[in-house]
């Protein structure tokens, strides 16, 4: 089940500097403490497996000649000299970074940065500029998966803002939402002398959009060259187009011409049968 969601919203928010940089920082020293954690475990494991290597020899109870155990013994003593030289360098890092956050409170707080946020009943979704830019381009030409909440999917379509809980996929959103701005221009297109049976497949041929502007604003069909009473209407010869672009191709007499190229060559493009 598609529905759409009008309590949607998308607000932009300013994001303090300072909130953003200790935020990045609190990562950073997370991650280096994490890291230290990792090559102290290293260590640990290495120097028990000397100890171990070590006994075995002194003992003499070993299953293996001794030169294999003297190369094993090697190998891991420089394995633990790597790994605690590692360690070292792992603590410096840790404690420069303590350091900087210490001192951070005293230094200049940079510019601070544009978010944007979508407000959907209690569900919200922070994005970046650069990220709200290219959904907001992207959704004008297919549905954009939003966000995934409680067993539902938003999707951003057409600047409206879309729910499902069926896990549709991007064609069959878009499928529905076609259907259903059809059906509600159904009463406007009601004079409309295109046949009933291509109003449907002109509809989502075009995408719902004017084909000249993309608009979908007073979208109405328009015949591309006017045909003979009697002579059957052609899917081909129908196009959908606003009302501003039908004026304009109406009150310009040079465009007769390339309208009959265009219909000329239209079963060999994208209308090809």
């Amino acid at each position: 089940m598609l529905l759409e969601d009008t309590t949607a919203f998308i607000e932009e928010l300013e994001v303090p500097g300072d909130t953003r940089r200790r935020d990045r920082h609190c990562r950073r020293v997370a991650n280096a403490e994490l890291e230290l954690l990792r090559a102290r475990w290293d260590a640990g494991v290495t120097s028990s497996a000397v100890r171990e290597l070590e006994l075995e020899l002194t003992d003499g109870r070993h299953s293996v000649s001794p030169r294999v155990l003297e190369r094993r013994l090697r190998a891991f003593r420089r394995h633990l000299e790597n790994v605690r030289a590692e360690l070292e360098i792992r603590q410096l890092r840790l404690e420069r970074l303590e350091r900087l956050e210490r001192g951070a409170h005293g230094a200049e707080a940079p510019a601070g940065a544009r978010t944007f946020r979508l407000h959907s009943r209690s569900h919200h979704l922070n994005c970046s500029a650069r990220r709200f830019a290219r959904l907001s381009d992207a959704q004008l030409g297919r549905p954009v998966l939003v966000t995934k909440r409680d067993g539902r999917r938003w999707w951003w379509y057409r600047n409206r803002f879309w729910w499902d809980d069926a896990r549709l996929t991007a064609a069959e959103v878009e499928r529905a939402v076609l259907r259903i701005d059809f059906e509600s221009a159904s009463s406007r297109l009601a004079t409309s002398p295109v046949p009933e049976s291509l109003e449907v497949a002109v509809w989502s041929r075009d995408g719902g959009r004017c084909v000249d502007c993309g608009s979908i604003d007073e979208v109405l069909f328009d015949t591309i060259i006017e045909t003979i009473t009697n002579e059957p209407e052609t899917a081909r010869n129908i196009e959908l187009r606003c009302r501003a672009c039908r004026a304009r191709r109406d009150h310009s007499k040079s465009r007769t011409r390339v309208l009959h190229a265009r219909f000329d060559v239209l079963p060999y493009e994208r209308f090809a049968s």
